[in-house]
């Protein structure tokens, strides 16, 4: 799942995506423990474009 996670925001990252987590700027993209944290405590992950919007991961 972490892995899944990991390369959905390195694609989104790519495209321009900047991201939150519990409403805090997120930036830890590719450490794994911050990663499974997010995962284990169900936090609230967005990926957030200027033009093309927001998605919750």
């Amino acid at each position: 799942m972490i892995e899944n996670l990991s390369g959905a925001l390195s694609v989104l990252s790519a495209l321009g995506y900047e991201f939150e987590a519990g409403g805090e700027p997120f930036i830890d993209l590719d450490d794994r423990l911050v990663l499974r944290r997010i995962l284990a405590s169900g936090a609230s992950l967005s990926a957030i474009h200027r033009e093309a919007g927001e998605i919750d991961l």
